[in-house]
């Protein structure tokens, strides 16, 4: 067994219990879940992670990302977003839809979420204002990306298909 390697960014900088509940609130699933704690609990090297998966590496990525966007993803479809009050591009950055996320008790795909906060403003906000709710109720659309995400009609991996099937 190779030696354990030293705590790397924040979550390795982090108390165990912090760390732990940060991987739980995540939300990664079963399978991600049981990686993020050998990797950042156990602080495993990789490649005893990927032994004890029984995955090499494109397996391992390609497993992580089949269903749902990756941030790389989600940047793509946010700078290409045109938006209904005459912007372009995110209306939220990454941290700022993080922030509502964590404000609001949600958990779900931060890539995910990112994506869909900002295509719903992007696609409604001129329409939801119509209806009394301001471009600034950050809460509003939290709670209708999180809905949109949840559907509980929809198939794994809703926002990766939308995004390669619906959008242009």
């Amino acid at each position: 067994m190779a030696k354990a390697r030293p705590a790397e960014g924040e979550l390795g900088s982090m108390r165990r219990s912090v760390a732990e509940r940060v991987i739980y609130e995540a939300n990664l699933g079963a399978e991600d879940t049981k990686i993020a704690r050998m990797y950042y609990i156990e602080r495993l090297p990789q490649i005893e992670i990927a032994e004890e998966m029984q995955m090499d590496r494109k397996e391992e990525e390609h497993e992580t990302h089949e269903h749902h966007l990756t941030m790389d993803d989600a940047r793509r479809w946010a700078e290409k977003m045109k938006n209904a009050d005459g912007s372009s591009g995110p209306h939220w950055t990454i941290a700022q839809t993080e922030q509502v996320k964590r404000e609001n008790g949600m958990r779900c795909n931060a890539a995910e979420f990112f994506a869909i906060m900002n295509a719903i403003y992007s696609d409604f906000c001129v329409a939801l204002e119509e209806c009394g709710i301001q471009r600034t109720d950050t809460a509003c659309y939290a709670k209708l990306a999180r809905a949109w995400l949840m559907d509980e009609d929809a198939e794994e991996g809703k926002a990766k298909r939308y995004l390669m099937h619906v959008v242009k």
